[in-house]
């Protein structure tokens, strides 16, 4: 949640180059729309929406589903399978 979207793309086509096929990926993220600065760091949220466009092709997303952190459903978990 630290990244920025392009960054964040470039991230997961990095993970789709160094995960095997069938290989799994896990992450959580803020939700939301816009970034904002807290003690030096930036926070950007993501719908699960804008989130699937900028993973794109190459995984199978196994479960997706918001939870709460700090605030009610102010986060969600994506599980991902690298498709074969």
């Amino acid at each position: 949640h630290h990244l920025s979207t392009p960054d964040l793309r470039c991230s997961f086509a990095r993970q789709k180059e160094m995960i095997t096929n069938g290989g799994w990926l896990f992450h959580s993220f803020w939700y939301g729309d816009g970034e904002e600065e807290f003690d030096g760091l930036r926070f950007i949220y993501y719908t699960e929406n804008a989130l699937l466009d900028i993973i794109g092709d190459g995984f199978d997303v196994i479960v997706m589903d918001r939870y709460s952190e700090m605030e009610d459903s102010d986060s969600f978990y994506i599980l991902l399978r690298k498709k074969d």
